[in-house]
């Protein structure tokens, strides 16, 4: 019975340490890493756009109208990373093709 409940309790502890990792993941660094990622595998670099919600996609649905997923968005913006169009009512966004290596070596990094 006492070896039965170290490996549970160890196996509740790990559940637990994933999900608060998992939480705390989601910062503002690795939300724009995950949007620069998605637009490189779509290739929607310079004249070729997608629309602002389809990049939200990218994300976990409780996420998706979060400030800090916003806060990532402005901040690839404001880096030149990521250009914007207004477009039928929406906000349409591209990779900018000049800072391409810099968007590169950005993803890789830890």
């Amino acid at each position: 019975m006492f070896l039965f409940w170290n490996i549970y309790v160890s196996y509740l502890e790990l559940i637990f340490i994933n999900l608060i990792l998992f939480t705390f993941l989601m910062d503002k660094l690795f939300i724009m890493k995950r949007f620069l990622r998605k637009l490189i595998n779509l290739e929607i670099w310079g004249g070729r756009h997608t629309e602002l919600t389809n990049l939200k996609k990218a994300l976990p649905k409780h996420l998706r109208g979060e400030k800090v997923t916003e806060e990532a968005v402005k901040e690839l913006i404001n880096m030149e990373f990521i250009t914007t169009k207004q477009s039928t009512g929406e906000i349409h966004i591209s990779l900018n093709p000049k800072k391409q290596q810099e968007i590169y070596d950005f993803v890789k990094e830890k």
